[in-house]
């Protein structure tokens, strides 16, 4: 609901084992936050070229960083 097109898209899908998964919404704040920006990183030109316009900030705040 915060963005005009989803970001359920394509490239922005990421295979994870199942105690990645965890660490990605459980992990101690410091453990998330560097795994997040990773995938940011990797991912931050092709949520442009789908039209979402969101920062490092925003997607941290979605995962109370």
């Amino acid at each position: 609901d915060h963005f005009e097109n989803s970001i359920d898209f394509y490239d922005n899908m990421i295979s994870l084992c199942p105690t990645c998964h965890r660490r990605i919404h459980l992990a101690e704040k410091e453990d998330r936050k560097h795994m997040i920006e990773h995938f940011y990183n990797l991912r931050k030109d092709k949520y442009k070229a789908h039209g979402i316009e969101i920062t490092l900030e925003e997607l941290l705040s979605f995962y109370d960083i």
